[in-house]
Formats: structure tokens, sequence, C-alpha cells
């Protein structure tokens, strides 16, 4: 379920708290509780030892660098020529399920040259413990700052080249690190099948970018609440993240009807040949 869809059905619960709210006071003495809002999705809790090895890290959807960490969470080698050697590390949060990762690297340009520092916050998306997601923000020696979204996936960058027929089959998608959908796709990069049911038929493809080794699916959904009913148009961006093309990952954008926008990170995995 999209981040707009879960968004308009609490529009109703959120009505009804707002009308209680300003009924009361008198009379009566009656109360009303609003249930909670349903909990949301588990990530599996984080230890040091789970990021040896090395990673494939992501910006934004676009390949960024590989990262080798020890057993002790510190970032013994990134293939970022600007990297500062022994400034990167993991900090578990109190709370395992999320994690801190900072990097540090030189810049030159603009004069007086200088350091950028960025802080990873993130969560491991499965029980694997091979792909994470979050957001990064970033601070530079002139003060100028950034943000954005990564992602990273355990064995380093597939740098690949994708082609159109790479996407033939079915693919079990994750939205911000929860089930969302399976996408059917041809092997001339239709969208044939979407299990959402709001899927709009017909609307959804692949293009290649170029290079190709980053490529766009686009999605339409329809919707009826919040009325006049509309559509959303999702774009993903993205990677394959195995040299095998049998897992993507990237980040999305919404863009509804009604001028409401969304966006986060997303990964797809695909099914064996033959499976149900």
């Amino acid at each position: 379920m999209s981040a707009f869809t879960r968004f308009v059905l609490i529009l109703p619960a959120l009505a009804l708290c707002l009308m209680v709210s300003a009924c009361g006071g008198g009379g009566g003495g009656g109360s009303t509780t609003v249930a909670p809002p349903p909990p949301g999705p588990t990530y599996p809790s984080a230890a040091l030892a789970d990021f040896t090895g090395t990673w494939g890290v992501s910006l934004d959807g676009a390949s960024y660098a590989d990262w080798t960490f020890d057993g002790s969470g510190n970032l013994t080698t990134s293939s970022n020529s600007d990297y500062v050697a022994g400034s990167g590390h993991v900090t578990i949060s109190a709370t395992p399920t999320t994690f801190t990762i900072t990097e540090t690297n030189n810049y030159a340009t603009p004069a007086p040259p200088g350091t950028i520092v960025t802080t990873y916050t993130g969560h491991f998306t499965n029980s694997s413990k091979a792909h994470i997601s979050g957001t990064y923000t970033w601070t530079a020696t002139n003060s100028t700052t950034g943000s954005g979204t990564w992602t990273a996936d355990k064995g380093g960058l597939a740098i690949v080249t994708a082609t159109l027929a790479d996407f033939a089959g079915l693919w079990a998608v994750d939205m911000d690190g929860a089930g969302y959908a399976q996408f059917t796709f041809n092997s001339t990069g239709g969208m044939t099948a979407n299990s959402n049911s709001d899927y709009v038929g017909g609307s959804g493809s692949v293009a290649l970018n170029s290079p190709a080794t980053t490529f766009t699916i686009t999605e339409g959904t329809s919707y009826t609440t919040p009325t006049p009913a509309g559509t959303i148009t999702t774009t993903y961006v993205g990677h394959f993240s195995t040299t095998t093309k049998d897992s993507m990952t990237g980040t999305y954008s919404w863009t509804a009807t009604n001028g409401m926008t969304g966006s986060g990170t997303w990964s797809a995995i695909k099914a064996p040949t033959g499976s149900g």
C-alpha cells in the first residue's frame, strides 16, 4: 500500500476526531475513544557484527561507493577517492532496529578545501540483514548542507547494464521496507500485471536511462477517497543490486491528481522461474 493510500484511509478517522474535540465540554458526561493508528513495519535488530564485509551504497537512487566494515563497525575502506581513512563508523541506536553511520570526505572546490561529514540513519529492511534503507544528512566545512535517501546492499555495487528483457517475469516490490505489490513485466518492459487492486491497467512500463545502469519504472494507480476520484502516478528510479539482475533498489516519488505528492525508497526481488 502506497504512502498516499495509507494517508487517505485515515482521513475519515481524523475528521471524526476533530468533530469530537470541537463539540466537547458541557452536558452528557460521555466520552469517545479514538483507536490508535496501526503499528508500523517491524525491522530486525542490528549488531555491529552484522555490518562486516562490503556494501554497495546508493544515494538518491544512484550508485555511490563500496564500503567495507570490520566486525566492530569501523569503516575500513571506501571506494570514494575523497574518503578520509578511519573516520567512518557505525553506531547502534538505543532501539537497536535503527543505526547511524558517519562518513567523512574531503573536497577541494570551492576553495578553501575542507571536509564533508555525512550521517546516514537506516535500518535493515528484512531478516536477511543484507539490505539497508534510510535517510542521510551532510554538513561541509563551508557550512553548506544537504539531505536525501540512501540504500545499501551487501556484496558491493553491481554496476551492470540493464536491458528491457531483464525485467521479464514477476517481481515482489517493497516500499519503505514494507511489502507493497507484485509487478509482472514482459520482455519489452511493459507492466502486464500488478497485484495492487487499484492499478490502472496498461499504465506501467520500464524505461532505460542513459547510461543504462539505471532505469525508471512508471506505475499508475487509482483512488476514490478523497473525492473527486483520481489517479496516482508513481515513478521508481533504480538499478540492479546484484550481477545476476535478480534484485533492484532505488527511490520513488508520486504525484496525485489532487496535487498531493510523496517519496521514499523501494526494492524488488525477482521470483524464481516457474514459481507460482
